[in-house]
């Protein structure tokens, strides 16, 4: 292991090679004064952890933080998913930069189960086109900017209703319901998945339904090692539009197509929510951290004592305390008109571990770009699996909870409406894709609900 050179660039030190965060190996060269511990500190660098040595919760928390940043990254032309190594620590989350981010070029899902169970594109060829409708041209034309110059195409789906209208993308898991914004305008939701998830469901065929009936659907995991093996990587994607374009110095931001209709209208939209889903052997059960803007929303102590921000996306504070007016009901799943703000209040308040590692993370951003738009998103938590047990062979749902800790995690813009349900508790009854000859069996599909996406040949 070795330190790196500039205190500016690192919080902490990372492994040989600065590709495995080695948590849980002691390091003597940790900042002794640091209010938080874990053996391996976060470094503004580019190189995904590929797994946890030895997992306890300070550990897992800044194996999160290494994947955020690395994921976060901006990507390498012409290289999807990879970094581009010459882009330093002072690039990281320049405002307005439109290069895409190392996660923005993974696969889209609806990129990779097509209709008619076709066959996706291969790896690096956007595959956008193929997933949407014939009469949306004017939005295929813009998908193919998507890779080339941070373009989003806004057209994602409900994990939990595969069947819905497939431009139906903005209600959220759990009791459904959309998220409207104090500016009125709704949030959109995108999954991705990385390389290595995606050509396992490519060897496999398992973009056609039929194809994942009665296979032991085990996607790769991370392992540490020589080399590294990242494994299977899920993100799940929150996005509000902008109407003050002077946000775009506090959020990452990228020009979008807003499908809406027979048309798609361009808009400025910036992150507001992210989940890093992370298979590796330590974590059979995934590891399940999130991140939120830090103007999301308050929760319900900073509310209690007074201690609010000046505005916030998803809250407002001119809601008079016990008010049962709708508009300022914490966390009422929303009726019609979809354009009516949802107040949204944290249930839960952010552990003071992850505090006191975000001020790090924070503080350390701020001293290579003072302007980065990365020092306003924090960790939230991270769920991982205590008592891990290996999944193997074709099995029913609900699959093993593993022990997750801690009991209750969500992320406010994607699981408003379901805040004190756990993570593995939705994911551990994931299964296979419907088909018209079979029905909807109860097959396991290795905790991802993207499997069942798939379609069947006409």
């Amino acid at each position: 292991m070795r330190a790196l050179a500039s205190a500016t660039l690192a919080l902490g030190t990372m492994a040989a090679g600065a590709v495995i965060v080695a948590c849980g190996l002691p390091y003597p060269n940790r900042p002794p004064t640091a209010p938080f511990a874990c053996a391996d500190f976060p470094t503004l660098t580019p190189d995904l952890p590929a797994d946890v040595d030895l997992p306890d919760h300070s550990n897992t928390q800044c194996f999160a933080w290494q994947e955020f940043i690395a994921l976060n990254w901006p990507a390498a032309p012409g290289s999807a998913g990879e970094p581009d190594r010459g882009r330093g620590p002072a690039d990281f989350g320049r405002p307005t930069d439109r290069t895409p981010l190392v996660w923005e070029t993974y696969k889209e899902a609806h990129e990779v189960f097509l209709p008619d169970a076709a066959a996706p594109r291969p790896w690096g060829e956007s595959g956008l086109r193929e997933s949407l409708p014939a009469s949306f041209a004017p939005a295929a034309r813009l998908a193919a900017r998507e890779q080339s110059s941070g373009f989003l195409v806004l057209r994602m789906t409900s994990k939990t209703s595969p069947q819905a209208p497939r431009l139906e993308r903005v209600v959220q898991a759990g009791r459904g319901g959309w998220l409207t914004a104090q500016n009125r305008k709704l949030t959109y939701y995108g999954i991705h998945m990385n390389r290595p998830e995606f050509e396992y469901i490519v060897s496999e065929r398992l973009y056609d339904a039929r194809r994942q009936r009665g296979r032991a659907i085990d996607l790769p995991a991370g392992r540490n090692g020589s080399p590294p093996a990242v494994g299977s990587l899920e993100l799940k994607s929150a996005w509000v539009e902008l109407t003050d374009r002077r946000l775009r110095r506090r959020f990452h931001t990228v020009e979008a197509c807003i499908v809406e209709g027979d048309r798609c209208r361009t808009a400025l939209v910036g992150l507001v929510g992210l989940h890093v889903v992370h298979k590796t052997e330590t974590f059979p059960q995934w590891s399940w951290a999130t991140f939120e803007h830090v103007d999301n929303a308050p929760d319900r102590e900073q509310i209690r004592q007074g201690r609010l921000r000046r505005r916030y996306t998803y809250f407002d504070r001119d809601c008079p305390a016990g008010s049962t007016d709708p508009r300022c009901v914490p966390n009422r799943v929303p009726t019609a008109p979809r354009d009516r703000p949802v107040q949204v209040v944290r249930e839960t308040p952010i552990a003071e571990s992850a505090r006191a590692l975000n001020a790090l993370v924070h503080a350390a951003i701020r001293r290579t770009n003072r302007r980065s738009v990365w020092q306003y998103y924090h960790l939230v938590d991270v769920q991982w699996p205590q008592g891990a047990e290996t999944v193997a062979g074709v099995r029913d749902a609900p699959l093993p909870r593993g022990g997750m800790t801690p009991t209750s995690l969500a992320n406010a813009t994607i699981e408003t409406y379901v805040q004190h349900d756990t993570c593995i508790d939705c994911h551990r009854g994931a299964t296979i894709a419907c088909t018209a000859a079979g029905g909807c069996p109860a097959q396991a599909a290795d905790y991802s609900f993207l499997l069942m996406l798939a379609q069947e040949p006409p």
